[in-house]
């Protein structure tokens, strides 16, 4: 699962760059800026949460099974937690310190780095302060310097991550987060989460001739350790530019990055022994330059041993005592480095076979995946082929179709046409009756229009004519009262009217 980077996550951490430059009565209870001794200082810290958690881990074979997975030197000696807080000091004098289980799987080894120690040396902080995620950084960063050709330093690293802790009581822990404006990242990607591994923790104590190089004990960085180099200096750029021009425009993922390597591990150096001259002091010298040689390939980095101790009267049967106890203890150191590297040899065997097997499976697989590709491919080509052949035809139908009914339409069009005139004609000549026969019925009413006045007109004429008559008997005559319309119609008194046409 990866980190979670809600809102809720980040207000819950202080970024220690931006306390240090306000620096009030809130922010100066994350750094040790006082006067005060060491021991009064350290004494006077307290870890509120992590000194109410104690370990899970209560197996012996878990603790033999991580160390073994881990590759812990035989040579360190680990204890249970069992009540133990893990921000408890160290006994004095037992250099024993906490660790995490989580912070090797994310990148711690042991003997620690030389950058590693240097970055808990600069911050005052012991290993157990530094979160998973600070480790795996911390490792990412010595291997990407590593590839660019360029010594890891902790002003570069600086120049790209700042220190971080948790607010109030769970303060204690740190890690480190990349600047994430203004600037490209060396490196992307969402770190895996480690659910509960404030709770998973023992300790480790260092051999006699492997001191620890680093703060024993739980602290807190000073003001002035947190902030950016204030000086650029042309190495620093150089370097910058080269990590840069590495891990590329957007980073490089942290987490598939270190899994294809092998993580950062310092030599293991040895307390110088002050001895008398004696005989078998040139065979202790071979044992230590074969060691040397041995781990010059395994980690390149340059190591600068502790100052030697005080020199001692010692007389010669004690320095030659001495100088057998130290041959025998660099024989046994020689054996168990020669156990190590055998078992990672072997490890990095079986390794190789299996990704051999992997690969030739992985071929076998690819081989047949491109036959049933191939299969497929030319099956795709058949059916395309088909459905082409199946579209011409069917385009070559529809355009016969078409043809078809476009002259179908166009017939029908000039049937359409012709009926349209025939029945242009017929209408006319119906018309033209129609009109005819009103104009004859008109004609005929008219007509009889005409006789029936006509009628009335000679109805009248008559009676007049009677009148007169018969008014004046002897004066008029019938014979003298004549009209050309009652000659039409014969009278009461038998007159015959004369036939001629109305119109007359």
């Amino acid at each position: 699962m990866a980190a979670s980077s809600s809102a809720a996550a980040s207000s819950s951490i202080v970024e220690l760059d931006e306390a240090a430059a306000l620096l009030d009565t809130a922010t100066s209870a994350y750094f040790d800026d006082g006067d005060s001794a060491a021991g009064a200082a350290a004494a006077a810290f307290s870890w509120p949460v992590a000194e109410k958690i104690t370990s899970t881990l209560t197996g012996n074979g878990q603790l033999r099974s991580l160390c073994t997975l881990m590759k812990v030197p035989k040579d360190y000696k680990t204890f249970f937690a069992h009540s133990k807080p893990a921000c408890e000091a160290p006994k004095e004098g037992t250099d024993a310190i906490c660790v995490y289980a989580d912070a090797f799987d994310a990148g711690m080894r042991l003997p620690l780095h030389d950058f590693h120690a240097a970055v808990l040396r600069h911050y005052g902080l012991a290993p157990s302060q530094l979160a998973p995620y600070a480790w795996r950084y911390m490792a990412a960063f010595v291997l990407l310097c590593a590839d660019a050709g360029v010594e890891p330093q902790l002003p570069v690293f600086q120049q790209f991550f700042s220190i971080v802790t948790n607010k109030g009581d769970a303060r204690g822990w740190h890690h480190f987060k990349p600047y994430l404006q203004g600037q490209r990242r060396l490196f992307n990607g969402k770190m895996p989460r480690y659910a509960g591994w404030k709770s998973k923790f023992f300790f480790l104590q260092c051999p006699p001739a492997t001191p620890w190089s680093c703060p024993t004990k739980w602290g807190k960085p000073s003001s002035a350790s947190v902030c950016k180099p204030a000086v650029m200096t042309e190495a620093m750029r150089t370097a910058i530019e080269k990590l840069l021009d590495r891990a590329g425009n957007t980073g490089i993922d942290v987490v598939p990055f270190l899994s294809r390597r092998t993580l950062p591990v310092g030599r293991q150096t040895t307390l110088p022994l002050q001895l008398t001259p004696v005989k078998v002091e040139s065979a202790a010298a071979n044992s230590v330059a074969g060691m040397d040689q041995t781990r010059k390939r395994k980690s390149p980095e340059p190591v600068t041993p502790p100052p030697p101790p005080p020199q001692g009267s010692i007389s010669a049967g004690e320095g030659s005592a001495s100088a057998t106890r130290g041959l025998h203890q660099l024989a046994r150191m020689a054996e168990a480095e020669l156990d190590r590297q055998e078992q990672e040899l072997n490890a990095t065997k079986n390794e190789v076979a299996r990704l051999k097997k992997e690969h030739a499976a992985k071929e076998q697989e690819l081989g047949r995946l491109g036959d049933e590709l191939r299969a497929v491919k030319d099956a795709h080509n058949a059916e395309v082929f088909n459905l082409k052949e199946e579209l011409q035809a069917a385009n070559a139908a529809h355009a016969a179709e078409v043809s078809q009914l476009a002259e179908e339409l166009e017939q029908a069009k000039n049937n359409h046409a012709v009926d349209i005139a025939q029945l242009g004609e017929e209408r006319a000549a119906e018309v033209q009756a129609v009109k005819v026969q009103c104009q004859r019925e008109i004609i005929s009413l008219q007509h009889n229009s005409v006789i029936e006045q006509s009628k009335r007109y000679v109805m009248g004429l008559r009676d007049m004519r009677q009148l007169a008559v018969a008014t004046y008997p002897d004066v008029i005559k019938p014979s003298d009262l004549q009209h050309k319309l009652l000659s039409r119609y014969p009278d009461q008194q038998g007159f015959t009217p004369q036939e001629g046409p109305l119109n007359e």
